[in-house]
Parts: structure tokens; sequence; C-alpha cells
């Protein structure tokens, strides 16, 4: 306000100078400063950050009105006090000088605009930074001039700036398709989706899109159909569209989803972490839901249960279900949320060896989740700290191993937490992060969290680490995608030809009195798999150890366990880890 006051000030004493046939004002600065304001307001409603935009003609706005607030003001107070004008002068500067010292209430927090501006200065990070200045130089300097850079919105400006190369995202907005398509690219956990999108976006952008609809004239069905296309070869994907559009049409959009692309250069950063709940939102965007949201809101009951129920071959309960949702939505938040969840990585947590387990504490929103992995069998559970609690499981895991990338679900388990793990090692230790379950074999959390391993079609291009420790990771498409991404040598796990392998279960407990009641529990005909699940202190489900071979166990486990008979129980054996 007093920026935009001092602009109205040097305007209109300009013109009342001028009427007055004084020596004007020169209005040009008025207007300068003017246009320079609704130029940058107009400019923030295509991307926010063009605000800071203002920040110059603010500034100058500010310093002409604090100007003119001190040349009139000590005139009035000279002549009111009788005092010289340079004293008063004075006096007044100091006066607004001392404001900016003055302690303020702002956040909770008592400081003076002096200290903030100080605060801002001294502790303010930038963004850009050696790191990725490195990055995108590298990208420069090692490819050709019709490369692209694909990766989300936030940072499309310094690609074009310093990479000097096109871009999917200009950093300007990202109310556009290609929200949605960069978005699933992260998202999803097929790799030959992700390449095939990306490889329709550098051949034309959204216009396969646009010359699809332009044909068909329905959102939902042109959508569903480039899923379909995308991950199919040329000939195939021709076939596919020749069902639905002419010749010349299918000729067009094939142009721009199976041409022959240029150089890709993929960039996954430390930031898009905490940015993940939004690309995750356009990415898992349900057309199929968005499409029955703008059906239904206005129909009335019965209306909506026949279309339901035809269109969509809901059954009738189902159909039900989904109006009394539909209408229960009251704002374009409800709407977004039902449409699409808004996924996200939660926090992460080191583990720790503990006997067979590797044991990694977490806490969630003030909760203590005590999730146990076990070293024998890689399964996951969060055991209840007292005995007799339920036993929960993650969603999900993901993790590697020598041969790749797996991922275990646990949806099928009486007793499921709503979030997803995904183990990461880091030389000799191990941390998990907990997310969304969408997120869990992301290509995302595959690039950025596990190296990209057992990837075909992403390999690696760069690795840069800022001085506060984000990562910058580059990588580079190749578009046949001929070899997976495997562990460097270094890196892989102890392997030994296990010949013969054995499947057995067994109950793990701390003293040898123990064990010989459970071995005459077992006598009794008592379930085994029910008792180690009652009183085993390993976490496998049931005692279960699946198959392995010789030199996976300890040695004493292992001589008792080969040499048992299918269905013999052993005698108690004292290991390291208890009987």
């Amino acid at each position: 306000l007093i920026s935009l006051g001092g602009i109205a000030a040097l305007a209109v004493r300009g013109i009342y100078n001028s009427m007055r046939k004084e020596m004007p004002v020169n209005l040009k600065y008025a207007i300068l400063l003017g246009i320079w304001f609704v130029a940058t307001v107009y400019a923030s409603t295509k991307g926010i950050r063009f605000v800071l935009l203002a920040v110059p003609a603010f500034s100058i706005a500010f310093g002409v009105a604090l100007g003119l607030i001190v040349r009139y003001a000590s005139a009035l107070t000279s002549q009111e006090l009788k005092i010289s004008r340079t004293l008063a002068t004075v006096v007044i500067a100091a006066l607004l000088l001392g404001l900016f010292f003055v302690p303020r209430t702002a956040q909770g927090a008592n400081s003076s605009w002096y200290q903030t501006a100080r605060w801002t200065a001294t502790q303010e990070v930038p963004s850009m930074n050696d790191a990725w200045y490195n990055s995108l130089t590298a990208i420069k300097d090692n490819s050709q001039e019709n490369a692209i850079i694909n990766s989300w919105w936030d940072f499309g400006h310094w690609f074009k700036a310093i990479a000097d190369r096109p871009v999917t995202f200009d950093g300007a907005s990202q109310n556009t398709p290609q929200a949605h398509w960069i978005g699933r690219v992260l998202l999803t956990a097929n790799e030959t989706e992700a390449v095939g999108i990306l490889r329709m976006l550098d051949c034309g952008g959204n216009n396969a899109f646009d010359t699809l609809n332009k044909k068909l004239d329905n959102t939902f069905l042109s959508v569903n159909l480039l899923y379909k296309i995308i991950v199919l070869d040329r000939e195939s994907a021709r076939a596919e569209l020749l069902k639905y559009v002419d010749s010349e049409t299918s000729d067009a959009v094939l142009g721009y989803t199976h041409c022959t692309p240029p150089e890709d250069f993929f960039i996954t950063s430390e930031d898009m972490v905490g940015k993940a709940g939004v690309w995750g939102h356009f990415g898992m965007w349900n057309f199929t839901r968005a499409k029955m949201e703008l059906e239904v809101h206005t129909l009335k009951f019965q209306e909506a249960l026949t279309l339901l129920t035809k269109e969509y071959n809901l059954t009738t309960e189902q159909a039900t279900s989904l109006y009394n949702e539909i209408k229960s939505l009251r704002t374009e938040n409800d709407i977004n949320q039902w449409i699409a969840d808004w996924p996200g990585f939660v926090t992460s947590s080191g583990c720790r060896i503990q006997n067979t387990d590797l044991y990694c504490p977490s806490s969630i929103q003030g909760q203590q989740i005590p999730l146990r992995i076990s070293l024998i069998t890689g399964d996951a559970n969060i055991s209840a700290e007292s005995a007799g609690g339920p036993t929960f499981y993650p969603a999900s895991m993901s993790y590697l191993t020598n041969d790749g990338f797996e991922t275990r679900s646990y949806g099928d388990r009486e007793n499921v937490y709503p979030l997803s793990i995904v183990l990461v090692q880091e030389g000799s230790s191990f941390k998990v992060i907990w997310c969304h379950p969408e997120l869990v074999d992301s290509m995302f959390t595959r690039m950025f969290y596990l190296n990209g391993i057992g990837l075909r079609y992403f390999k690696p291009f760069s690795k840069q680490t800022s001085v506060v420790g984000e990562d910058i990771i580059i990588w580079k498409v190749d578009w046949e995608g001929k070899e997976e991404n495997a562990l460097p040598q270094q890196e892989q796990l102890p392997q030994q030809d296990v010949g013969e392998e054995i499947h057995a279960r067994h109950i793990l407990v701390a003293t040898k009195e123990e064990a010989q009641e459970i071995i005459a529990l077992l006598n009794n005909g008592s379930d085994f798999a029910e008792l180690a699940q009652e009183y085993s202190l390993d976490s496998a489900e049931g005692g279960d150890l699946g198959w392995f071979g010789r030199g996976v166990m300890v040695t004493a486990f292992e001589d008792a366990a080969f040499a048992l008979e299918p269905g013999e129980i052993s005698v108690p054996v004292e290991t390291q880890f208890g009987w």
C-alpha cells in the first residue's frame, strides 16, 4: 500500500505542479512503475513465482513514498514547531528508520523488520547452487541441441537457461496436461508406460491427445486409448487406433506417440520428495471417477443409478454407494481428494540389527511404529511391544536383491497398516522410507532411492550433492532398453552355491525350558504355525523360513534342519540367537 501510495503521489504531484505552471515532476516514472506493477500482477496469474518481479518496482516506489513522507512531514513540523527544516527532517527520518527496529509479533515470535531482513540475508539458502549448475551444464556439454529435459515443472526455467535445452515444463505453470503425464511418469510402476509417455511428450507434447480427442470428442476415451497404445509397438498401436478412428487420424496420432524421439534427460531431485503429494496427485488422476462426478453430481438418485449401472457396469449396491459418495462432496477440494489422493513420502528412519531382525523404530504423527524385518525370511511386520498384542504389516515393501528390484505385498494379511516401506541399503547400514502405497514401486522411488537398479530404459548420467546434502540425479533415456541396470560388483550381496534346498519352519525362544515346553505341546498335537505365531521371538509368519540352502543359516541350526526327514520336528537346538 505504501508503494502504491508512492506511485500515486508521484502522479498527483506531477499533475498538480503542471496545472500550477510550476516545474512538473516527470510523469513517466509514475507511469513506468504503474505498468510494472500491473504487468507483474498479470504474470502472477500464470505462475505465482512471477510476483518476485515486482520487488524492484516495489522497492523504488516504497523509497519514493518514504521520501515524500519525510519531505512533507518535515515541512509541516518545521512550520508548526518553529524549528529548522534540517532538524525536522533529521527527526522525522530517524523516527521512520526506528520503525524497522521496533519488535513486532509475527508468526508467534517477536522480531523487528531489521532482524527478519538480517536473518533472511544471512540464513537463506538459494535454490540454485553449484550442484544444480554443474548438473545442468553437464547436460549442455554432453547432448545434442534438440535434446529434451523432463522433470517436474518447478525448475523448468533453470533447465532452459543453464542447460540451454527444451523442456516439458517451463516453470511458469503446472496447469497444463503435461502435469498429468509427467506426474504419471514419476508415479507409475510400469517402466514401459513411463518411457511411452516420455516419447509421446518429446515428439509433440500433448498433440497426440489433442489430435485424437478432436476426432473422438471424448476426453475419457482419448486418454484411455493413449494409455493402451503407448506401450504397444507401432503396428499393434495402429491396429488399436483403427478400431476408433480413420487411417489419417491414426497415422497423425502415431506420428506423436511412435516417432523417433530426440535425446532425453530425466531429472530426479531431493526437492521432489516433498512435492510427491502434488505430482502424485496429478499422476494418479482417475479419469473414470472424474467423469462419474461430472455426470452424476446434478442427477437425481434414480437417473444416476441407471447411468452408473448401464455405462459403468456397476451393481445396484455399488452404484448406490458411489452416488452417495459423490453427493457428499461439498467443495472443490473434496472432489479433488475423491478423484485422486495426494500420495507422499512420510518419514524415514534408520535400522539396527537385533537378533535375527532389522529393527527400524519409526515415529509417524506421534505414534511409535516398531517395525521389524527378518534377516532370515525378508518378511516385515509391526509387532506389538506388549505380549499378546496384534501384529500389523505394512501395505507393501520394496527392496533390492542381487537379481534386481522386488516388491512384497501384505494386502492379504489380517492387519495391514495404511503405509508402505522402501528398504534402502547404504553401505553396511539400512534405513526405511515410509510412503503412500502408490509410491513404493514408483519410477521416482526406484530412480531416486534405489539407484535405478532393475530398470532398462533409464541409465545413470550424473549425480551431484549440494552443500546442504540434497541429491540431484540425472538419467539419460535409452530408448531401446536392451540391458537392465545391475548392482555394481562391489555392492553385490555375498552368495553361495546352495545346492540342495529345504523348506522349514522354526520357533525361536529364549531358554531351553521354554523350548522343551513347546516340544511337549507339539507332541500333544498342537499346530506348529500357531505356536510359532504365539511364542516365537522371530517375526516370520507362522515360523516359516521358506526355502534355503546350506551356508545361509547359522551352523547349528543348519545341521539340525538338514538332518530332518519331511514332517519331522527336531529336538531343541541352541544358537547365538536363543533356542
